[in-house]
């Protein structure tokens, strides 16, 4: 019988999935409320998207603080060479972009003297002039990329060796016996 991978711990799975949905959500969210004239639903949504935001900051923390409290697995040994630095690269890139939207979305929002409640934010109280929407947007498109190579690099893994989604608490994908 194969040996389970060493799998993260529930806490880091945990926080990992919400996140993952709260992004997930957020995404789209973003991408429609730029697009959209302006209405209350437009409202609606960057207030959503300002409040998962900050969910994802709290999550993110949560995550670090586990990091360093609960080491992670080590990467799989089979796992080498330029293989390796794209899997710690991916990883080390994403929570560094994560960190860098939360931070520019803060900053839009303070720079902006909404504050960070978000049922202060509106599209017009936005100052869409500063320079921090800009970068804001072009992490978002980063990190879509970045989100992207991740899920490619986890089905790729999966599929060769059966063990990957085990180790984030996916039962469905616990390796097979021998």
């Amino acid at each position: 019988m194969k040996e389970a991978p060493p799998a993260y711990s529930k806490g880091m799975q945990i926080v990992h999935w919400l996140s993952v949905l709260l992004i997930l959500t957020m995404i789209p969210i973003g991408l429609i409320m730029i697009r959209m004239d302006m209405n209350a639903t437009k409202t609606t949504l960057f207030q959503v998207h300002v409040a998962l935001g900050l969910l994802v900051l709290l999550l993110t923390a949560i995550r670090l603080i586990l990091r360093f409290i609960r080491p992670v697995p080590p990467t799989p040994t089979d796992i080498t060479g330029v293989r390796k630095l794209l899997f710690q690269g991916i990883h080390l890139f994403q929570y560094l972009t994560l960190i860098a939207l939360v931070i520019s979305g803060v900053s839009i929002l303070l720079n902006s003297g909404v504050g960070l409640l978000p049922t202060n934010v509106t599209p017009q109280a936005i100052n869409i002039d500063l320079s921090a929407v800009s970068f804001h947007s072009l992490l978002a498109k980063f990190f879509i990329l970045l989100i992207v190579l991740h899920v490619a690099g986890v089905l790729e893994y999966q599929f060769r060796h059966h063990d990957v989604l085990s180790r984030m608490g996916v039962p469905w994908f616990a390796p097979k016996s021998a």
